[in-house]
């Protein structure tokens, strides 16, 4: 083989690769704007159904780590793990519309603020979106299931850290977000306060 077919080989090579990188470093970019933009419409979806962005993804990371075509061995599907009768009954949705993530995100915050209204509790309502609402309704707390129990500390746990990761919050602007004035979120903030810092007098007042 010559010195000049080698050149030309390994160029070709050479550009094989970087050809290869490139469509390898789009897809990825394609993928981190997608999943972006999934996030801000959540945080949307979220304020209009007066759920604090951060707890709504916090839910969703616990429930499907944000992948729209996760089905549960349950049967729930996509973002925030509607099940297809929940979906039918309450948001008018067919099982391949909740694949869709525009939808699956609105239904799934649409019984996840009903719970919080019927509970008047984010705990309650967390372990009711879990383990279904009648049994929380019937025991008046949540139930003692290991898996429910975990999952509702997780995603408050969660939602806690994030909620936190400004040191020095600026406690008169939150509590004047419509959704703080809910009976849920401030029993949420008084619950937490120890950990916040929030000063309880501006829960209260």
């Amino acid at each position: 083989m010559t010195i000049v077919r080698r050149k030309l080989i390994f160029t070709i090579l050479l550009l094989f690769i970087d050809t290869s990188v490139l469509a390898s470093d789009n897809k990825r970019t394609a993928k981190a704007q997608k999943m972006h933009a999934i996030k801000l419409l959540a945080d949307k979806i979220a304020l209009k159904h007066d759920i604090h962005p951060d707890l709504f993804r916090a839910l969703i990371f616990q429930e499907s780590s944000w992948r729209p075509k996760v089905v549960s061995s349950m049967g729930a599907i996509g973002l925030t793990q509607v099940m297809p009768a929940t979906a039918k009954a309450l948001c008018k949705l067919n099982r391949r519309e909740l694949y869709e993530p525009a939808k699956n995100l609105e239904c799934g915050a649409k019984y996840f603020a009903s719970q919080i209204k019927r509970f008047n509790s984010v705990e309650m309502a967390l372990c009711a979106y879990n383990a279904g609402p009648s049994l929380v309704a019937r025991l008046g707390r949540c139930p003692n299931i290991r898996v429910t129990k975990a999952y509702a500390r997780k995603i408050q746990k969660q939602w806690r850290e994030k909620f936190w990761a400004n040191k020095n919050p600026d406690w008169e602007s939150v509590l004047k977000v419509k959704m703080f004035k809910t009976e849920p979120m401030r029993q949420w903030l008084l619950s937490q306060s120890y950990i916040l810092q929030t000063p309880l007098k501006l829960i209260n007042s």
